[in-house]
C-alpha cells in the first residue's frame, strides 16, 4: 500500500522476522544489517546465548528477559531509543523511537500457540498503552489466520483460524489498522507447510502521519517466515527536515590553521577581552580549524566472517526459494496435476538441501573467525586488553533510556525519562539565596594570584590524552597541542579567572552519559543508573589550582580528620579496614557494635550554601570563585537525536575535581565532632562506619542512639539524609541474643540489625568473620569465568601467556582484594580451602583439563604462585610498608625483614613463598603424576614454549581417555590398552606401546628424566606433537 504526493524528507525502514532461535539465520540477518537493509528489525524467536541475544555483532537490541520470544533491533545510530520496560515481558518488547523529530511508536509480539490468543491480546493493548499519543506500529508472529490480513488457505488449520476471529474483533474494535497487503508469498512458507501467520498493525495516527508500503520478500533472509519491510515515508513536506544520510564524518584538528586563527588576534587584544569573550574566542578557532572528513559506513565490514562462498550461496538459496514459493502456488491452483506437483516437491528438495549447507555454513564462517580472531589478538598479535578482552567484559557506553518509576509515575517519554533521573541523580532545581549576576565584592575579594605558564605546563602534564572529553570535544591530547601553541592565551585566561574571582560558564555545562550500574539490577528504578558526567578539559586545569589553594587554606584555619580514608594521597580501603581491626581488637570492652551509616545521594545533595559558610569560615582566598563557580551549572544528556538540559542546584559537581575535596571538607565537621566526642570511627569518603564500645547492651544502645543522632543533625544541616534501609548495625565483637538485638534509633526509627554486610567491598558477619566474603567470591568468580569460557576452549584458545596475564589483572586481582585485611584469617583451614576453591574455579576456566584433575596439579601447571601464597604476599608488603603489626603464626616468618628496603622485603618473602610451595608440592599425594613432569611449579611460567593442550594434559595429569583411566573411574570396563599387552595409562602410552613406536622421536632414557619434557624445548617439542598424533590416531581407530 502506498499513497505519497509530496517528496518525503526521509524513509524509515522497518523489517519483521521471525528468527526460529537460529544463529544461522541472526547471522545471515547479521550480514544484511551490515548491508544497509533496515532501520529497525522487529524480531520473534531470536537465537539467544547465555540469555542474551546474539549473532547481531554490536547492534543495539532491545528485550526484557533472558529467554525472550520477542526483541527490536535498531542498526540506525542516528534513532534515539526509549524503552517501555514496564509494558514489556519476554513475549512482547515496546519502544519508543525518536528519528529526525519523529516520535514512532514500535512493538515486537509473539503470539504462542500454547497460550490462549487473549494472553497475547492483553499484553498487546498494555504495550499500546505505553505508546501514548504517537504513531505506532506493532508487527506479530501472531500463529493466526484471517482473511483481515489476507490469508490464504485459511482452512488449512481450524485452530489458527479461530485465533484469527478474536484477534480481528480485538483489531476492529479498537480501530487498528493492518497494513498486510495482498501477496502472491506466504509470510510463513517452510518445509512443515505455508500460512499468513504474521502480520504489521498500526494505530490511526500512522496513516495521518505516514504513507507507507508494505510488502513480503521471499528473496532476503532464510528463516522459514519470509522477510517483511514496511517503508515509512512521512507526509508533511512542512519545514522540511535534513535528509538522513548514511555517510559519516570524522572531525580533525587543522594545527595548522588553529595558528593561523591564533596569530590574526594579538596577546594585546585577546587579554582586553571579557573573561567568557576570551574562552568564545578560544573556542571559534578550535571550531574553525576542524576538518570533516567522510568515512565509510561503520557496518559495511562488521560482518568480517562473510565469504565469497556465502555469498554465492546465498544468492542460490534465495533463488530457489522463490523457485519453490512459485511452484507451490501453481501446484495449490493445480491440485490435480501431478506433474505440477512433482515439480513442487523437486524444487522444495532442492531449496531444502540448499538452505541446510548455507545455514550450516553461515555457522561454520562464523564459528571459524571467531577462533581465528582470537589466535589472531592472544597468540599472534599478544594484544591481552584488546577486542577480545573487551567483548568477554561486555563493556558498553551509554544506556538507552527507559521507562523508569519514580514515586510511583511512570516516566512515558525520552524527555521525561531524563528529567526522572536527572531529579533523582541531582536533586530539585532549588531558588538559590544568591544569583550570579549579583555577585559582590564582599563574598569574596577578587585575587591578585597570578598562575605562571610552567605551573600549566606541569598540571597539563599529568592529564590523561585520550580521555572522553566533556561538551566541548576536547580531548587531553588537544588541549595540551593548543596550550604549545598558544600557551600565553591560556595562562591569560587562568589568570584572568582568579583576578575577576569568575568561574567561566562554558567550563560548568557537563555532558552527561547515563548508564546502567549492573545487568542485574531493576531497570525501571532510577538508582540502579549512575550518571557520568564529562567537564571540559580546561576546567579541571582550573579546579587544580583552586584545589591547592583552599587545601592550603584549610591546612592552615582548621584540624583535618586523620580517620576519613577516601579520596585522601596515600590511603586506601585496606586501611580503612586495618583501622576497624586494630580498633576491634584494642577494644576492652565486652561489645564492640558496628553502625554502617549510608547517606542518600551524598555528593549529589549538599546545599551549597553549606558550603559557602564553611568557605567563610576558613576566610578561603578565592570564595568569589569559587562561589561562581557553583552557581549557574547546567547538565546535557545527549541521544542521537534528543537533548535534554537542566540547571544543577546542589551537591559536588560530578566528574569534577573539586567535587571529592569539597565532600571531604565538609564531611571533616562532623568528623572532628566524633573525635572531640571521644567515638570510634572511620570514613570512607561517604561510607561511615561508627564503632560503639560498651559492657552492657543498654550502654551500647544509648551510645549508639546518641551518636546516630549527631550524624543525623549534621546531614540536616548540610542537606543530606541518612538511609534508613541502607543503614545497618553489625556486632564486631561479642554476642548478643539473636531474639533481640541491639536497637539504634535515628528519629524514632530503629536502624535494622543484620548478621553480615557488605563494606568497603569486603563481605563480613558478626564477630569480623570473612568467610561470607570467600562464599561470595566464589560466586563472582564463577559468572566472571563464565564469560572468558567463550574464547577458554579445550581445542584452541589464547596462548598461556595471555592467560595469565588475565590471571593476574582480572582474576587475582578481584580474588586478592583486601588481603591485607583478612591475612590473619589465613591461619584457619576454612578460609585456605575456600580460596583454593575459589581458585579452583578459574583454573579449570583457563586450562584445558579434565575436570577431575586436583587443585594443586592445576596450580603447578598454571605456574602462578597459588592465591593464598600470593596473598601473604600482598598483605605482608602492605602491612609492612606501612609499620602496621603482621599476625603470627603465618607460613612464613618476617620478623627479620624489617630493616630491608621495600624491595629487598619483596624478593625475600618471595623466594620464601616460592619454596613453601615447591615443599608443599613434593609432600603432597595429588598430582603425583604432574609431579613427574613438573618437580618445580615456580619455573614453568618461565618456560615459554610450554603452551598446554588438552591432548597433552591428557599424558601430563594422566586423566582423560586413557583406558586405565576410565576403568578406574567406573567409566570403562575394560583397562586394557588396545595394543593387549598392558592397562592403558600415561606411562604405558608415553614410553611402552608398540602402537605408537613410530612416533617416539626421544632418547628413551628420559623415562628416567620425565621432566625434561618440560624443562627442556627440543624435548618439549618431541613431546607434544607426539601427544597430538596419539590422540589423533586413536580417534580415528575409534571412528574406524
Amino acid at each position: 500500500m502506498s499513497n505519497s504526493n509530496n517528496k518525503p524528507t526521509f524513509k524509515l525502514k522497518i523489517i519483521q522476522q521471525n528468527c526460529q532461535h537460529s544463529i544461522a539465520v541472526m547471522g545471515d540477518t547479521a550480514k544484511m544489517i551490515c548491508e544497509g537493509v533496515g532501520d529497525v528489525w522487529i524480531l520473534q524467536e531470536p537465537y539467544m546465548l547465555n540469555g542474551k541475544v546474539a549473532g547481531l555483532g554490536d547492534v543495539r537490541v532491545f528485550y526484557i528477559d533472558d529467554n525472550t520470544r520477542a526483541a527490536i533491533a535498531v542498526p540506525n545510530e542516528d534513532i534515539d531509543v526509549f524503552v517501555r520496560g514496564d509494558v514489556s515481558d519476554g513475549d512482547a518488547v515496546f519502544i519508543i523511537l525518536n528519528y529526525n523529530h519523529y516520535t514512532i511508536g514500535v512493538g515486537s509480539i509473539y503470539c504462542p500457540t500454547d497460550t490462549d490468543i487473549e494472553v497475547s491480546i492483553y499484553k498487546m493493548n498494555k504495550g499500546i498503552s505505553g505508546f501514548a499519543n504517537h504513531p505506532f506500529l506493532l508487527g506479530a508472529d501472531a500463529n493466526a489466520t484471517s482473511r483481515f490480513w489476507h490469508s490464504k488457505n485459511i482452512a488449512a488449520s481450524r485452530n489458527r483460524e479461530l485465533r484469527g476471529e478474536t484477534l480481528s474483533e480485538y483489531i476492529n474494535h479498537n480501530n487498528f489498522l493492518i497494513l498486510n497487503s495482498p501477496s502472491d508469498f506466504y509470510t510463513f512458507s517452510g518445509p512443515t507447510g505455508s500460512s499468513d501467520i504474521d502480520i504489521t498493525l498500526a494505530g490511526p495516527r500512522l496513516e495521518r502521519d505516514f504513507s507507507f508500503n508494505w510488502e513480503v520478500c521471499p528473496d532476503l533472509g532464510i528463516s522459514d517466515h519470509n522477510l517483511i519491510q514496511v517503508d515509512l515515508i512521512p507526509r508533511s513536506t512542512e519545514d522540511p527536515l535534513e535528509q538522513h544520510s548514511l555517510e559519516k564524518y570524522k572531525l580533525t584538528m587543522d594545527w595548522e590553521q588553529f595558528n593561523l586563527n591564533r596569530c590574526a588576534y594579538s596577546h594585546a587584544q585577546f587579554a582586553g577581552l571579557p573573561l567568557d569573550d576570551m574562552v568564545n574566542t578560544l573556542n571559534g578557532w578550535v571550531e574553525n580549524s576542524l576538518k570533516k572528513t567522510k568515512v565509510r559506513n561503520p557496518r559495511k565490514n562488521n560482518a568480517k566472517w562473510w565469504t565469497s562462498n556465502l555469498t554465492q550461496m546465498r544468492k542460490l538459496t534465495r533463488k530457489l526459494r522463490k523457485e519453490y514459493q512459485l511452484t507451490k502456488r501453481s501446484a495449490d491452483a493445480n491440485v490435480e496435476d501431478q506433474n505440477i506437483t512433482r515439480a513442487c516437491m523437486e524444487a522444495r528438495e532442492k531449496w531444502k538441501a540448499a538452505n541446510k549447507r548455507y545455514k550450516e555454513s553461515v555457522v561454520d564462517a562464523k564459528r571459524t573467525h571467531w577462533q581465528d580472531y582470537v589466535t589472531a589478538q592472544t597468540r599472534d598479535k599478544l594484544d591481552p586488553w584488546g577486542g577480545v578482552y573487551k567483548l568477554l567484559r561486555g563493556k558498553k557506553g551509554p544506556t538507552d533510556l527507559m521507562a523508569v518509576d519514580v514515586d510511583g509515575r511512570v516516566a512515558a517519554s525520552w524527555q521525561e525519562a531524563a528529567a526522572a533521573l536527572t531529579r533523582t541523580f541531582f536533586g530539585p532545581v532549588l531558588e538559590l539565596p544568591y544569583n550570579v549576576e549579583t555577585i559582590t565584592d564582599d563574598e569574596g575579594a577578587e585575587s591578585s594570584y597570578e598562575v605562571t605558564k610552567e605551573k600549566i605546563a606541569e598540571l597539563l602534564r599529568k592529564v590523561k590524552g585520550r580521555k572522553a572529553p566533556g561538551i566541548d570535544g576536547l580531548t587531553g591530547s588537544t588541549i595540551k597541542k593548543i596550550f604549545n601553541i598558544a600557551p600565553e592565551y591560556i595562562v591569560t585566561i587562568i589568570n584572568k579567572c582568579f583576578q575577576d574571582g569568575t568561574f567561566p560558564r562554558q567550563w560548568k555545562k557537563a555532558k552527561t552519559i547515563i548508564l546502567l550500574k549492573s545487568p542485574d539490577k531493576p531497570k525501571s528504578q532510577p538508582r540502579s543508573y549512575r550518571p557520568i558526567c564529562l567537564l571540559p578539559a580546561w576546567s579541571k586545569i582550573l579546579e587544580k589550582l583552586m584545589v591547592e589553594r583552599l587545601a592550603e587554606d584549610i591546612k592552615n584555619k582548621e584540624r583535618v580528620s586523620a580517620k576519613q580514608y577516601g579520596f585522601t594521597a596515600g590511603k586506601s580501603t585496606q586501611d580503612a579496614w586495618l583501622d576497624v581491626i586494630e580498633t576491634v581488637e584494642k577494644s576492652e570492652s565486652k561489645y564492640v557494635l558496628g553502625i554502617f551509616i549510608d547517606f542518600v545521594g551524598a555528593f549529589d545533595n549538599i546545599k551549597w550554601e553549606a558550603i559557602f559558610a564553611k568557605l567563610d569560615r576558613i576566610n578561603a582566598r578565592d570564595s568569589k570563585l569559587w562561589r561562581s563557580y557553583f552557581r549557574d551549572r547546567w547538565i546535557v544528556i545527549t541521544g542521537r537525536s534528543e537533548t535534554y538540559t537542566r540547571e544543577v542546584t546542589q551537591g559536588c559537581p560530578q566528574g569534577s575535581i573539586c567535587g571529592p575535596f569539597i565532600w571531604n571538607m565538609i564531611m571533616n565537621d562532623l568528623l572532628i565532632s566524633l573525635e572531640e566526642a571521644e567515638v570510634k570511627f572511620v570514613a570512607y569518603a561517604d561510607d561511615l562506619l561508627v564503632m560503639i564500645e560498651g559492657n552492657t547492651r543498654r550502654i551500647v544502645e544509648e551510645n549508639g542512639t546518641a551518636v546516630v543522632q549527631k550524624v543525623g543533625t549534621f546531614a540536616d544541616g548540610v542537606g543530606l539524609t541518612v538511609s534508613m534501609s541502607k543503614s545497618e548495625c553489625m556486632l564486631l565483637k561479642g554476642i548478643m541474643a539473636p531474639t533481640r538485638p541491639p536497637w539504634i534509633k535515628l528519629n524514632n526509627q530503629v536502624i535494622k540489625y543484620s548478621t553480615q554486610v557488605k563494606y568497603l567491598g569486603l563481605m563480613v558477619s558478626s564477630r569480623l568473620n570473612f568467610l561470607p566474603h570467600f562464599i561470595n567470591l566464589r560466586t563472582r568468580l564463577t559468572n566472571l569465568a563464565a564469560q572468558f569460557r567463550r574464547v577458554t576452549r579445550r581445542k584452541w584458545g589464547p596462548s598461556i601467556s595471555t592467560l595469565r596475564i588475565w590471571w593476574n589483572g582480572v582474576f587475582s586481582a578481584l580474588s586478592l582484594y583486601g588481603s591485607a585485611v583478612w591475612l590473619g584469617e589465613l591461619r584457619k583451614s576454612t578460609i585456605r580451602d575456600a580460596l583454593d576453591r575459589c581458585e579452583r574455579v578459574v583454573l579449570y576456566a583457563c586450562l584445558p583439563i579434565c575436570r577431575t584433575v586436583s587443585t594443586p596439579a592445576m596450580q603447578a601447571i598454571m605456574g602462578e604462585l597459588p592465591w593464598r601464597y600470593k596473598a601473604l604476599d600482598l598483605g605482608l608488603r602492605y602491612r609492612l610498608e606501612r609499620n602496621i603489626n603482621t599476625p603470627r603464626d603465618l607460613a612464613i616468618d618476617v620478623t627479620d625483614v624489617r630493616d630491608k628496603t621495600p624491595k629487598e622485603i619483596k624478593k625475600f618473602i618471595n623466594e620464601r613463598l616460592q619454596e613453601s610451595w615447591r615443599h608443599e608440592w613434593e609432600e603432597q599425594t595429588k598430582g603425583r603424576t604432574t609431579y613427574e613432569f613438573i618437580k618445580n611449579p615456580a619455573i614453568i611460567k618461565d618456560l615459554h614454549w610450554f603452551q598446554p593442550t588438552l591432548e597433552q594434559l591428557f599424558i601430563i595429569t594422566g586423566h582423560g581417555t586413557l583406558n586405565k583411566y576410565l576403568y578406574d573411574k567406573n567409566i570403562s570396563d575394560n583397562a586394557d590398552c588396545q595394543c593387549a599387552q598392558a592397562p592403558e595409562d600415561w606411562k604405558h602410552v608415553l614410553f611402552d606401546c608398540p602402537l605408537y613406536t613410530d612416533l617416539r622421536t626421544w632418547d628413551p632414557n628420559l623415562r628416567n628424566n620425565i621432566n625434561r619434557f618440560m624443562e627442556e624445548r627440543v624435548e618439549y617439542e618431541k613431546f607434544r606433537n607426539f601427544c597430538e598424533s596419539v590422540f589423533a590416531r586413536k580417534k580415528e581407530t575409534l571412528v574406524t
